[in-house]
């Protein structure tokens, strides 16, 4: 799965997504990201009061929910 690999007009792929960047790459609301993040285990960190995603996590995390479902 490559949902989470937008790149930059530099080519450079940012290493974390935000609650915001998650949400529109899920196709989701950010109420949702932070649902799943509350209720459902997102693997998720906070950093500055802001909530970051790292997208190997996010990959792996969505798989084994494919897998349970």
């Amino acid at each position: 799965m490559n949902l989470f690999r937008p790149q930059t007009t530099t080519g450079y792929q940012e290493p974390l997504l935000s609650v915001e960047e998650l949400a529109r790459a899920l196709q989701v609301t950010t109420g949702t990201v932070y649902r799943l993040v509350r209720e459902d285990g997102l693997p998720g960190v906070r950093v500055g009061g802001q909530w970051r995603f790292r997208r190997e996590e996010l990959e792996r995390w969505l798989d084994s929910r494919h897998r349970d479902a």
